[in-house]
């Protein structure tokens, strides 16, 4: 997720103000969109297979806490309201900018909100949009590739195999996307400050490692148009179909299914971006409005 929010500011640059403007406008929209689709699943298929929005009530709040990976386009509406509207001249000051997101990304978890208007998330990997923001004249693959490759396997390769049988993941969410009034009994501690802090150097090496080993092939470029739709859309596929199975042992629950799972949801997410249906769903509103002017 910082790689991909990295990508999202290095391509946040403002060249023409009404355009931006308009793709601010399309990201709430689809985010109003599948919001209320997240609150309305349980409605027409049942709560069992619609374990997302479980324990959530249609009401007035269903606007202002993202449902899952939802959170994602909020933050990314107020990333780049901030490039709209901060003064050139502020932005242009690096060095200061850098540093005042890495503070604010470690302090914002003294503050007890977490989910309501993406807050934690937005503040947490604010260091990754800003960074990308300013890598904008950097040829970073050339920089990357100066890694040896076999030194990226080897590190991916090691922290898989941390995070699989050593670190407890409910920590890790904790360090990169909660409040620190999170943890169990809710008392706070300078090792909390400490793991945001090493989860925030970490991302930066497993970027780069990533990095190094992605080819610069076409079709994954290719594939890459398609991205907000994947990460749309993927949500549905495990949430409302892969999640209910694994749940009624209908299906095996290994890490090594899981990888095949993977594959087969990216598969079938690839030939459903070719529908133009699902496609529209993601901004009727500009659909409709652009199909009236032609």
């Amino acid at each position: 997720m910082p790689l991909f929010v990295f990508v999202s500011g290095r391509f946040s640059h403002i060249s023409d103000r009404k355009r931006y403007r308009n793709g601010i406008f399309r990201l709430l929209e689809t985010y109003v969109v599948f919001q209320l689709l997240r609150y309305l699943i349980p409605v027409v298929v049942g709560p069992t297979f619609a374990w997302i929005a479980q324990g959530r009530n249609f009401g007035w709040d269903c606007l202002i806490t993202p449902n899952w990976v939802l959170w994602y386009l909020l933050a990314l509406v107020w990333w780049r309201l901030a490039v709209y509207w901060l003064p050139a001249r502020w932005l242009e000051k690096r060095g200061a900018v850098m540093a005042i997101t890495v503070a604010v990304s470690l302090a914002v978890g003294f503050i007890p909100v977490t989910t309501e208007f993406a807050f934690q998330r937005t503040f947490t990997f604010l260091p990754f949009f800003a960074l990308g923001y300013y890598s904008k004249d950097i040829d970073v693959k050339r920089i990357v590739d100066r890694v040896p490759l076999w030194l990226a396997i080897a590190t991916l390769a090691s922290v898989f195999v941390i995070f699989l049988f050593v670190i407890d993941t409910s920590m890790a969410s904790v360090f990169c996307a909660r409040s620190y009034y999170d943890m169990p009994g809710g008392e706070l501690s300078l090792s909390l400050l400490g793991g945001r802090c090493a989860f925030l150097v970490l991302a930066v090496v497993m970027s780069v490692m990533v990095m190094r080993i992605v080819p610069a092939n076409a079709q994954l470029a290719r594939w890459g148009g398609s991205t907000l739709f994947i990460y749309i859309y993927h949500s549905f596929l495990v949430g409302e179909i892969l999640y209910p199975l694994r749940t009624l042992h209908l299906i095996p629950q290994n890490e090594i299914a899981l990888l095949g799972y993977s594959a087969a949801i990216i598969a079938g997410l690839l030939l459903l971006s070719k529908v133009k249906l699902l496609n529209i769903l993601l901004n009727p509103v500009t659909y409709c409005v652009n199909r009236k002017k032609r």
